[in-house]
């Protein structure tokens, strides 16, 4: 056992404190053992116990499963549904603690509920490095939604290990590589990357190449030691899975007798036809006054076919994600609310660039609006600022019908007008509508169906007298507070606090907000390098916005020292 003998018996009052009542399965649920239990189930209480202990640290928590599916194949043979308890501790690991091996141990107990497991293949008796799935019948995997949810650990292993900068994956404790590297070599060979049967060996070798090969070589930096077989985790295993998936994708260009010559096997499947959108499909009523019809010509680009913003690769994903924690550090709840879920899109094949609409809220402040700006310009999109505190009805977001002299369509469209189909919209003050005017809606009312997808598909704008496909939009709020804030609009929202940064994050993003203060002032890049702001910043700030007047006194102060000019 990993556990020490000291270690093997906690008292009922630990068990009681460490096991969380919300477990199902009854060794679980029976928890503590009376005094006349067999020792083996002491042992297993005992490992139970130190696997969900959160007092422990992640690797001991590992430590403990793995002892536990030790246990389980000597001791517990004939227990029925015995790989159940383990899926169950696991998987309340993996959402504490994202370690490699419980992953791993939470795919294989996944796999054992539909009798199915994992074989190295070999030829001549020696392994080869390409695991796969054999079950009951032919050795094929077996089809249902329990292989499946077995397969989702996979995409969430790699979408966490592809979120980590190279650096981290490299500092991560040997034994989490290891694990690592053989969740890889899984996903490699078996990832379903929601494609068709026909395109899932170019897809899995075009996701191998672009991210799969990355992480590898990053897990292995380090060496490895020279005990672990080289025939799994070294350069050549690697190169052994990318030539077999090459060579599968291979045999299923020449089996298609229509194909076109000349075709890349590993070339990715055409997507062009999924990244292009109509907005507006019907017909734009055209007004009698030549002076409107001129106003309204621009709009008529919206119904030809516009590109959908891209969802960029898993590592670009990463990049911007770990760029924005440098500039947002006490965000990062927020960022991996955005991130986790485009990665997750990622990973099951998704090829345009969406997120459930999100709601930020926390202290005026703490850059939530410049937040939701930089993340428009990570994903290039265009980007409408809708400010809501004090707006007196929805005509900001409706528009107004043609019987208005100052008639106009929706402000939603005009970044549309670019020849985009997508584009990100900030709903900044969302809990401060003033809704003032009996004659207009108030703006919650506009929100709802503007927020809900469907509806969104079907948004009809008074003034162009048609509807409009709105379903490219993204969304971001920002709010103080949500005593207020109606049920329903919250509901449209993932809704996310996020907190007041601390002294010393705000020093460590002064070079970030320099740099806004030079694109403010008109200033080439890297004007405002020499300014030594470490030393004139004052020792007490609250928000960021504090922090870029401290930053523009400072640069008055030192502008003002004796001996002080500026080259041009």
């Amino acid at each position: 056992m990993l556990i020490p003998p000291e270690a093997r018996r906690p008292s009922r009052r630990q068990i009681l404190a460490a096991v969380p009542t919300r477990f199902r399965h009854p060794m679980l649920r029976l928890m503590p053992y009376g005094a006349l239990a067999p020792s083996e189930f002491e042992d297993l209480q005992a490992l139970a116990c130190w696997a969900v202990d959160k007092r422990r640290t992640a690797g001991q928590r590992a430590d403990a499963l793995a002892s536990m599916c030790v246990l389980y194949d000597h001791g517990f043979i004939e227990l029925p549904r015995r790989w159940q308890l383990i899926e169950e501790i696991a998987q309340h690991n993996w959402a504490l603690d994202r370690c490699l091996r419980v992953a791993e141990i939470l795919f294989l107990a996944r796999l054992d509920t539909v009798n199915a497991h994992v074989e190295e293949e070999k030829i001549a008796g020696m392994v080869v490095g390409i695991p796969t799935i054999r079950g009951s019948k032919a050795g094929q995997p077996q089809e249902g939604q329990a292989l499946s949810t077995a397969m989702i650990v996979l995409s969430e292993a790699v979408a966490h290990m592809s979120a980590r900068s190279r650096g981290e994956l490299t500092s991560l404790p040997e034994p989490e590589r290891l694990a690592g590297i053989r969740l890889l070599r899984l996903y490699s060979v078996l990832g379903r990357h929601n494609v068709n049967p026909a395109e899932l060996p170019a897809a899995r070798l075009r996701v191998f190449r672009s991210t799969g090969k990355s992480l590898w070589k990053a897990l292995t930096k380090v060496a490895l030691v020279h005990l672990h077989e080289p025939a799994l985790y070294g350069e050549a295993a690697m190169n052994r899975i990318d030539h077999a998936l090459a060579g599968e994708a291979e045999r299923v260009v020449r089996s298609k007798s229509d194909l076109p010559a000349g075709r890349d096997a590993a070339a990715p499947p055409t997507s062009e036809s999924s990244l292009m959108h109509v907005v507006i499909k019907g017909t734009i009523v055209q007004p009698t006054d030549s002076a409107d019809r001129d106003f309204l010509k621009p709009y008529a680009i919206l119904q030809r076919p516009l590109p959908l913003a891209a969802l960029p690769p898993l590592e670009t994903l990463s990049s911007m994600h770990f760029q924005l924690r440098q500039e947002f550090p006490w965000a990062a709840n927020a960022l991996e609310a955005v991130f986790g879920q485009l990665r997750a899109r990622k990973q099951f094949g998704s090829v345009r660039l969406a997120f459930t609409p999100l709601l930020l809220c926390g202290p005026p402040g703490t850059g939530k609006t410049r937040l939701a700006r930089r993340l428009g310009e990570v994903f290039e999109l265009q980007t409408m600022v809708l400010k809501l505190g004090g707006a007196t009805d929805a005509m900001s977001i409706l528009g107004t019908s043609r019987g208005w002299s100052t008639g106009q369509p929706s402000p939603l469209l005009r970044p549309l007008l670019k020849g985009t189909a997508s584009a990100l919209i900030i709903l900044d003050e969302l809990d401060k509508p003033a809704n003032g005017t009996k004659n207009s809606p108030p703006v919650e009312s506009a929100l709802l169906s503007l927020l809900e997808p469907e509806d969104a598909r079907h948004w009809p704008d008074g003034y162009l007298q048609t509807e409009c496909d709105l379903s490219g939009m993204l969304y971001i709020a920002t709010c103080n507070q949500t005593t207020w804030m109606p049920g329903a609009l919250k509901s449209r929202f993932r809704m996310v606090d996020v907190r007041a940064p601390t002294v010393p994050e705000l020093r460590s993003v002064a070079p970030f907000v320099a740099r806004d203060i030079e694109a403010e002032w008109g200033l080439a890049s890297g004007a405002l390098q020499g300014v030594p702001f470490e030393r004139l910043l004052p020792p007490r700030m609250t928000s960021l916005r504090q922090l870029r007047r401290a930053m523009q006194s400072a640069i008055a102060r030192w502008l003002d020292a004796p001996g002080q000019r500026i080259k041009h």
